[in-house]
Formats: C-alpha cells, structure tokens, sequence
C-alpha cells in the first residue's frame, strides 16, 4: 500500500475554497496524479480540502475524515503528547 498526502490548492479562507490560483494547482495535482492507481481520497470536510481532491475524484466517492482536525492537534504537540 502506498500513500499519497496531497496539501490542498492556494485557499480562499473567508470562504473555505479555492482561489483562482488554487483551482489551477489543484488541476495540475490531478493530472500528475492520473499515473497513480488511486482506489481511494480521504479528504477533511473543509471546503478547499474536498475541492481540491475533486479534480482527482469526485465528492461523492470521497472519503471524508472528520476527525482531521483532531490529527492536526496530535501534529501540532508532537507525538510526544500520545505518551505523556
């Protein structure tokens, strides 16, 4: 199994999605990405996440990960913090 970690294109916060410029980035990901066996997207449920795992695969096959946010925290503190 391999694992392809993809940041999503250049975000419009205010309104959680893509910038012109992100849409482009998001595009070209996609492309590059056709050459992978991709069977599956785990996507957060921000808007500019799952738009940018759209070009690749489409919102309703995506596999969204709720609990992303929380991930993040653990990333934050380090992995120090799941043992201490």
């Amino acid at each position: 199994m391999r694992l392809i970690f993809v940041r999503h294109g250049e975000p419009d916060y205010v309104n959680d999605c893509l910038t012109e410029n992100g849409i482009l980035q998001a595009k070209a990901t996609a492309e590059r990405l056709k050459k992978e066996d991709i069977k599956a997207v785990y996507s957060s449920p921000n808007g500019r996440a799952r738009e940018t795992a759209s070009f690749t695969m489409p919102l309703e096959r995506q596999l969204l990960l709720c609990w992303i946010r929380a991930l993040s925290d653990f990333a934050c503190r380090g992995l120090s913090s799941l043992f201490f």
